[in-house]
């Protein structure tokens, strides 16, 4: 491949900084383990090449244990970007290529923005924007810096990824008549606001004229009688868009929750549960925006134009001065819309980062409490609420500043206005109605600019929620990638054959296992055996359909796992994992699944057959006794006894059991396991102990597969 001289010179002549006009983009980590990634995007934004962490993480899929400088280098090759990780002191920060990524408490990576005397400025992918003092900066910063310079390979685009405004809408034709309601009826409201202004006009010049008062009376009634209307209009316009942002809200949470839950494990095993669940309120945002600010802002498009012209055509040289008032704070608002974005953006992490802290706290406290932890998790709760406190007083400051500009400049233009139009009641040159219709209509202008500029940022803040929006809905589903899926189900005990099968989390990862080949029978109870950490569990969850093998294959029935439907291949089998929960409800509940017609009859078999019936009946509700999320009334073995019950009472034809009687005492254990054995399914069972290995028909040992 040959590359002319032009294009040579065009690259490097693309490559050279003469203006500020490259600017770095923040992006945030939503992944655990992606700051790495996170900080290599932020560095080919800034270089011309517009990516998220979507596009990254399906090209270039990471460990979940992160990345390390080799591979970001690596990682950089491939996107066209020479890096080289070089020891730099604190003094000799203003001698490296800006910007670049440093390694920052020896876990972490961040973009290194600018050096200045006073400080340095960097992009976390966990906090965002932040300013740091040198001594600050020198509690983090572990002296290794990796500078990345664009290749001649390097390519200029935009491969980002978004949910758009009319996909969003798709399917909502109800809604969207809803839309073109209010904005009919809101245009009607707005010609009563124009109209006000000349009946104030009217109204004075009749006074002044002594014109009959029953014709002021008579237009004072009937403009009272347009009030009503206008009220009535206005209650209506309500109504409709409530109606139109319930719409919204219950469709978008019902697609986003459904597509959450379809999402496959490694997606849930990568995120912290705090920013997942925070990204529910970008659909409230949204819905809010699209009922409202849509409208509101082709509203006030149009109103602002008419009361321009208005004032134009009422007094031509004194509209120039509320005219340049709008153009000027128009242009403030706009012109700290980019911060605003920023602060915005980092205000849902930090949130998200305190909700979690505190959900981590409240689903662990009983490891919190015995462990007297108490102060340390307090620490780790408060310092986050500070970090989000101090990015509200960051965004209240600059939103102080904004609105001192505005007053000012709104103060003097409407000093500037009155006066100009007491000259002129002054010499004479027009009566008192033209002067007192022309500042209602100012008065409208202002009003209405100020609410437009507000309402077009909320639309360009659409964005930030759209991106966390995007973050969910445009992942792949658990089984998108398979087409026409066979909605196969056995009737009896099926086979299970394991022919090479290998796993991994990703491509950077060491292998979990490799080349196991594994055949059980219809009917016939395995016990799987082995170190712990070998990749049994792993394994459990490939038969399962939690897992996708790396490399070979899983056949039901001599049928390929991966082409069978999930949601039917799942329904014939029974799982206990070692990491299972109880939800919130009784016990008959969790044992049946919250299944929506229960079978009391198959409840208590299942609890019989479980060893749990007789534990249940000595509580004081029986089945109907309540439980929390975590099922916290309940020992370990009582725990475990019910997750094998809810396993049962679905008939499964495959039992799969992970360590799923290490809790219980002997003789509990023996009965399970006698139940168990006079099922008629297929069973494969990891386990230690003796006992459950020993009522096993085959036992296999896991380094021999």
């Amino acid at each position: 491949m040959f590359i002319d001289a032009a294009e040579i010179e065009s690259l490097l002549w693309k490559s050279l900084k003469f203006s500020s006009q490259n600017r770095l983009p923040l992006i945030l980590q939503t992944e655990a383990a992606e700051c790495g990634l996170a900080s290599m995007a932020m560095l080919a934004g800034f270089y011309g090449y517009r990516t998220d962490l979507i596009t990254l993480r399906r090209n270039f899929p990471l460990s979940l244990r992160g990345i390390n400088v080799e591979q970001l280098v690596k990682l950089g090759d491939q996107l066209g970007l020479a890096g080289r990780a070089i020891r730099v002191d604190i003094g000799d920060l203003a001698d490296i290529s800006l910007p670049c990524i440093l390694h920052w408490d020896f876990n972490h990576f961040v973009v290194l923005r600018t050096v200045s005397k006073h400080g340095v400025v960097v992009h976390d992918p966990k906090l965002g924007v932040k300013k740091y003092d040198y001594d600050k900066f020198s509690e983090h910063f572990t002296g290794i810096a990796i500078e990345f310079q664009p290749t001649l390979q390097f390519r200029t685009g935009d491969t980002t990824q978004s949910v758009t405004l009319s996909g969003l809408l798709g399917g909502l034709s109800d809604v969207k008549r809803s839309l073109l309601h209010t904005l009919s009826l809101s245009i009607f409201l707005q010609l009563f606001v124009l109209v006000n202004p000349l009946f104030l006009r009217w109204a004075i010049d009749s006074a002044n004229r002594r014109f009959d008062h029953s014709a002021i009376f008579f237009a004072a009634a009937a403009f009272a009688a347009l009030t009503i209307c206008q009220v009535s209009t206005n209650a209506l316009r309500a109504w409709i868009v409530l109606h139109a942002s319930m719409r919204l809200r219950l469709r978008w949470t019902t697609d986003l929750v459904s597509h959450l839950l379809s999402l496959p494990m490694s997606f849930f095993e990568r995120r912290f549960i705090g920013d997942t669940m925070s990204r529910f309120s970008s659909v409230t945002a949204v819905q809010q925006t699209v009922a409202t600010d849509v409208t509101g802002a082709l509203l006030d498009t149009m109103v602002v134009i008419a009361t321009v012209i208005a004032m134009a055509y009422v007094f031509p040289w004194i509209a120039f001065a509320p005219a340049c008032c709008g153009v000027l704070l128009a242009s403030i608002r706009f012109f700290s819309f980019r911060y605003e974005r920023a602060n915005s953006k980092q205000q849902l992490v930090l949130a998200s980062k305190q909700n979690g802290s505190l959900l981590e706290s409240l689903r662990g406290i009983q490891t919190v409490k015995s462990l007297g932890l108490l102060s340390i998790r307090r620490a780790n709760y408060l310092n986050s609420f500070v970090d989000l406190l101090n990015n509200n007083i960051e965004g209240q400051r600059r939103a102080i500043l904004i609105g001192l500009l505005s007053n000012l400049i709104l103060g003097t233009e409407y000093v500037v206005t009155v006066a100009l139009c007491a000259l002129l009641l002054w010499d004479h040159r027009s009566n008192a109605g033209p002067v007192f219709a022309f500042l209602a209509y100012r008065n409208q202008f202002v009003a209405r600019i100020n609410s437009l500029t507000g309402e077009i940022c909320n639309l360009g803040m659409l964005n930030v929620h759209a991106e966390r929006l995007a973050d969910i809905l445009l992942q792949e589903r658990e089984t998108e990638h398979v087409k026409n899926q066979a909605s196969y189900t056995f009737s009896s005990a099926p086979s299970v054959v394991l022919e090479n099968v290998s796993f991994r989390h990703s491509p950077t990862d060491p292998w979990v296992f490799r080349g196991i080949n594994l055949a059980i029978g219809p009917g016939k109870t395995v016990a799987i055996v082995g170190p712990s950490g070998c990749g049994k569990t792993s394994l459990l969850k490939i038969i399962s359909g939690l897992y996708t093998p790396t490399e070979g294959r899983v056949l039901i029935n001599g049928r390929d796992l991966t082409g069978l439907n999930m949601n039917t291949y799942r329904d014939s089998i029974g799982v206990v994992l070692q990491d299972d929960r109880l939800f919130s409800g009784t016990i008959a509940d969790n044992i049946c699944g919250f299944d929506i017609e229960p079978d009391h009859e198959r409840i208590e078999l299942a609890a019989q057959q479980a060893a749990i019936h007789e534990d249940i009946l000595r509580m004081p509700m029986a089945y109907n006794t309540l439980i929390g999320e975590m099922g916290s009334v309940l020992s370990g073995g009582q725990k475990q006894r019910i997750y094998v019950a809810r396993a049962i009472y679905r008939k499964p034809l495959l039992l799969l059991l992970d360590e799923a009687t290490s809790h219980l005492d002997i003789d509990n254990e023996r009965r399970l396991n006698g139940a168990l054995g006079r099922l008629n399914v297929t069973t494969i069972v990891i386990a230690h102990r003796t006992e459950t290995i020993s009522a096993c028909e085959q036992v296999v040992k896991f380094e021999e597969l």
